[in-house]
């Protein structure tokens, strides 16, 4: 009898692999085998001890059942000579991509923007944090995902005072404030005049209320200041006035303070917001010259007091007066009340490209000419910093087979006013694709890997919500995480998609988008049936951009190394030349704006929920992760060619040779070549070699990251993809060796750089080489 425990075993190994997932629960099921094993083995030795006889008939019976059930099932498992397959190695039904393409509603996105955007719901808020939160955390369980949680972190915020206004004027002469912008947008609907409507503030900025000469400093890039440094406009003691746009609104203070200004005044200028002279809203889709652009000025990510660290009840907390935040108190104004200012400014005229589309002479400064030529510029800042709890809401389907990896699905709800676009356009998508994939779990499906939905908070102040989670769950989403797909914003345009990732995730964005019907029906007439088709046909040069900061994918990718995607339908940026669409973070950005001027029948909306929806399948439920390494290799390559060209002759000056960094690369394209192979030839019946190779292309981001960061910026960790230093809208490539560069462009002495430069070169070397290694078996 015990030389049957083994066969008995046998049996029981091959019956769990046939039977369920040899991933899941797969301790919990030893355990009972093993109770198994024991309890009939107690029972025999009772029975043995009354009928031996009976025991041995038993026991030989076991035996023989044993041994035929072993041959029936390597009888079952061939037929024709070839394997049958397991329920671990069934790719997924690809039947599924049509009905989430057709159960997509685009009324259900419509009634819930009209529900989000119903009254202001700034991060911390009432709205936000318990109406909003509970409204997402009841439609996901109603919709029926299996775990649905409410996660909540305590965190340093920043509000206008409500009890003094803001604002910006001229000191005349006779020491009197004249020309004072509006503390407020104007009402232009009933719904925009609410005492709930958040007064024009950016969100971190000191308070105070600096008096001195007024001096235009653009876009207030660093080659900005560099020209007015050059031209001997000294901004030190100044007030600086900048336009939006460009880069990010934190740079721009950053850049002004560095160049010793006492205050900074932000406004959106006609070129940028109503560049052709069209009608604006209500009229039309363009700013009136009474709207401005709220926004934070953090330029890290998550909690300023908790920097690389989750806000729980026992983290350390920095001082606030040791917190990375601004110095230098900053507002913004409408066009309509900067004209006042900018229209009076003297000094010399600003070179052409400096000039905007105010209908007047832009000069530098600094100080006034006419009749307020001795006055100063005056300005009221009062803002509050304030601790409050700020809450994501998570939901969960869990993987039938690999439930330990995660594919991650997600967009911020806190908006700085009604957030029609952004970010609600977005979270009605979620929500309305939380619903499609509700119902097909009901009818029976259920992805292969657990599908995470992460609705976060108070992005807007500093992707706070999303950083907090992910250094919350930094180990587990190492291990863990797949792929995040991001949409913060769903749609702000009906031209093309607009689209940034990291390479794995191209080909996988190519299908997607060739399986969703192309929502214009005009472009459909030319012949172009899918969304792909229109994609392609406007953006022949590159449809994919480059992944850098400014939105809730930035920690999981520059910190944890997850592949991470950016994407929504956008405006035709061929015809536009705008750094965004005209409204963006305004009072008038309302669900009313959307209905009339941007997505009428939501059908653009249902476009992207559609790719969505096909792309999450695809990585939740394929037998192979549909991430392509031999496009990362692609990348890499064309990066370093760029690199290359742009500054052979400046390397070559200091005698430095991008030999080995050639080497790693190349190592790296031979390397993900040969795993393609792989891939092709794989033994689907094999779950180690499934899982072993899922494992490569899953890790491969993983391998980019250093842990020590970069120079100056220790929480960005990515070597190859990383947020602009001065501009972290932007996407920097081989970012260390973009750094030392700058550093070397715009530094009396260069030589510290350069040998920053070497160093990061020889990090980026190894790191690419040891890339390579992740894809190969060592054995082999």
């Amino acid at each position: 009898m015990e030389n049957a425990i083994p066969l008995v075993q046998a049996a029981a190994v091959r019956r769990m692999t046939s039977e369920r997932s040899y991933l899941a629960d797969d301790d919990a099921m030893d355990d009972i085998e093993l109770y198994d094993f024991r309890r009939r083995r107690h029972r025999g030795t009772v029975v043995w001890s009354k009928c031996r006889l009976t025991s041995v008939s038993v026991g030989v019976l076991v035996i023989g059942l044993v041994v035929g059930a072993i041959c029936g099932y390597e009888s079952r498992k061939k037929i024709a000579g070839k394997p049958q397959p397991q329920p671990w190695s069934v790719d997924g039904d690809k039947s599924i991509t049509q009905k989430i393409i057709n159960e997509v509603k685009p009324s259900e996105i419509d009634k819930h923007l009209r529900f989000l955007t119903a009254k202001p719901h700034l991060a911390g808020s009432v709205r936000d944090e318990q109406v909003l939160v509970d409204y997402i955390h009841d439609k996901w369980q109603g919709y029926g995902l299996d775990v649905v949680r409410k996660v909540s972190y305590r965190v340093l915020m920043s509000y206008p005072d409500n009890t003094t206004d803001s604002y910006v004027a001229i000191l005349n002469n006779a020491g009197e404030e004249v020309e004072r912008s509006s503390p407020r947008e104007k009402a232009i609907i009933p719904q925009q005049n609410g005492s709930d409507v958040t007064p024009p503030f950016n969100a971190y900025s000191p308070s105070g209320e600096p008096e001195g000469d007024l001096v235009y400093a653009n876009y207030g890039t660093v080659e900005d200041f560099e020209y007015l440094q050059k031209n001997n406009v000294n901004c030190s003691g100044k007030i600086v006035i900048l336009r939006y746009g460009k880069i990010f609104r934190g740079s721009k203070v950053e850049n002004a303070e560095a160049a010793g200004a006492i205050g900074v005044i932000l406004y959106s200028d006609p070129e940028d917001v109503d560049p052709s002279n069209l009608p604006t809203y209500p009229h039309g889709l363009w700013m009136p010259d009474t709207g401005l652009q709220r926004g934070t000025l953090h330029t890290g990510m998550g909690d300023p007091l908790t920097p690389g660290f989750p806000s729980t009840d026992t983290a350390y907390r920095l001082k606030q007066e040791d917190a990375k935040l601004p110095r230098i108190p900053t507002t913004p104004i409408s066009f309509g009340d900067a004209v006042k200012y900018l229209s009076n400014l003297g000094g010399p005229e600003v070179p052409k490209n400096w000039t905007g589309g105010l209908n007047i002479t832009y000069r530098l400064g600094p100080g006034f000419t006419g009749q307020y030529a001795k006055g100063k510029m005056k300005m009221h800042v009062h803002n509050v910093y304030v601790n409050r709890t700020i809450t994501n809401v998570i939901g969960y389907i869990n993987g039938s087979i690999e439930a330990d990896r995660y594919v991650l699905l997600g967009n911020h709800r806190d908006a700085w006013v009604f957030g029609a676009i952004d970010p609600n356009s977005g979270t009605a998508s979620l929500l309305e694709l939380t619903r499609v994939y509700g119902k097909l779990l009901h009818e029976g499906w259920r992805p292969r890997r657990t599908v995470v939905f992460c609705s976060w908070g108070a992005e807007e102040y500093g992707l706070i919500g999303s950083s907090e989670w992910a250094e919350d769950n930094i180990k587990a989403l190492g291990q863990r995480a797949v792929a995040y797909v991001n949409i913060d914003i769903a749609v702000q345009g009906q031209a093309t998609p607009r689209i940034r990732s990291t390479p794995p995730l191209y080909q996988a964005l190519y299908n997607a988008t060739k399986q969703v019907p192309n929502p214009d029906p005009e472009e459909v007439k030319q012949g172009r049936p899918t969304v792909y088709d229109t994609w392609k046909h406007m953006k022949p040069k590159g449809m994919i951009g480059t992944i850098g900061s400014g939105s809730d994918y930035a920690v999981l990718l520059d910190r944890i190394g997850v592949t991470s995607v950016d994407m929504r339908y956008d405006y035709d940026r061929n015809t536009y030349h705008i750094s965004t669409y005209a409204m963006y973070h305004s009072a008038y950005e309302t669900y009313d704006y959307v209905k009339e001027f941007i997505d009428p029948d939501f059908t653009y909306h249902r476009a992207v929920v559609q790719i969505w929806g096909e792309l999450a399948r695809n990585l939740a439920d394929s037998l192979l992760i549909p991430l392509c390494v031999e496009d990362y290799a692609k990348f890499l390559q064309k990066t370093l060619d760029d690199f290359e060209r742009a500054t052979k002759a400046k390397l070559q000056e200091q005698n430095i040779s991008l030999d080995g960094l050639k080497a790693a690369v190349q190592k790296f394209s031979q390397a993900a070549a040969h795993l393609e192979q792989q891939r092709l030839a794989i033994d689907r019946n094999n779950p180690f070699a499934v899982r072993n190779m899922n494992d490569k292309v899953m890790y491969l981001e993983r391998a980019f990251i250093e842990p020590a960061g970069l120079p100056g910026r220790p929480l960005d960790r990515h070597l190859v993809f990383a947020p602009g230093k001065h501009n972290i809208y932007a996407s920097s490539q081989f970012p260390g060796l973009q750094d030392a560069l700058f550093v070397v462009d715009h530094s009396p002495d260069p030589a510290p750089a350069w040998d920053t430069f070497k160093r990061q070169l020889s990090i980026l070397t190894f790191t690419i080489d040891a890339a390579a290694r992740t894809l190969m078996d060592d054995t082999n």
